[in-house]
């Protein structure tokens, strides 16, 4: 599959995307990964200053899936020796971005309802302002909730591939959901051997492109409720963790 290299494009880190970002490792999309030393604890008493949220336009219209012929062995767990076969996924998603959707992110999203459980690990903007992405981990476990956002006029065509592997009869499940009115886009990745399943929520307002990860056992009613907590915020610095106060400045200049 020549989109191997996009893994973690969406929902899961994208490798090709983060590169710039070092020492952060992760697991995503069929990749066996294992997380290294936590960064950063969130700040404590950090407090989210909610503009009015924008009238929402529902510009993500539709996925189409992809299945690969081959199966693969998975890369061999260096703890216990274990592989596992596998199917590659790829999900293309139909996004229809405003004709002057910004170039790199004017106005910064945040999901503040993050469960108390969850401790905040990665916070970066990449691409000169065009890529956010946010992350919270269980302590000692594999469990992780991410949350990405893309300007619109920036969005390459990888970043609307979401790579997905099941076992090899397995086929994803994906389709078109709404949330509280927001219109978008459910992909579920079911546990396959080391890697921990995820359910992921894309949608559009036609600006941004943003992406909301959780565990595989969230449930509808818990996956909503972090959806529709997702909100605009007004000072985005103090949940830049993994950040140097030098890329911060540089971003903002």
């Amino acid at each position: 599959m020549t989109n191997e290299k996009l893994f973690e494009a969406i929902g899961d880190l994208d490798d090709a995307m983060i590169g710039e970002t070092e020492g952060i490792q992760e697991r995503r999309n069929g990749h066996l990964g294992w997380k290294m030393t936590l960064i950063a604890a969130v700040v404590a008493g950090l407090a989210i200053t909610a503009v009015a949220t924008p009238q929402i336009r529902n510009a993500l219209k539709g996925g189409k899936l992809e299945t690969e012929d081959t199966v693969w062995l998975s890369p061999t767990n260096p703890i216990d020796g274990t592989s596992y076969e596998m199917r590659h996924h790829e999900i293309r998603l139909d996004v229809e971005f405003n004709e002057d959707a910004p170039e790199s992110i004017e106005n910064y999203y945040i999901p503040p309802e993050i469960p108390d459980e969850y401790t905040q690990y990665l916070g970066h903007i990449m691409k000169d302002g065009m890529f956010t992405q946010f992350g919270w981990i269980v302590e000692g476990t594999d469990r992780d909730i991410c949350f990405y956002q893309w300007a619109g006029n920036s969005v390459p065509s990888e970043a609307l591939v979401v790579d997905i592997t099941t076992e090899p009869d397995a086929v994803p499940k994906h389709g078109l959901r709404t949330i509280n009115g927001i219109e978008g886009y459910l992909v579920e990745e079911p546990t396959l051997g080391n890697n921990y399943g995820e359910r992921k929520f894309y949608w559009s307002d036609g600006d941004y492109l943003f992406c909301l990860q959780v565990p595989c056992d969230f449930t509808d009613a818990q996956l909503e409720e972090m959806v529709t907590s997702v909100q605009l915020v007004e000072d985005i610095k103090p949940y830049l963790s993994t950040m140097t106060e030098q890329e911060i400045k540089d971003i903002f200049r």
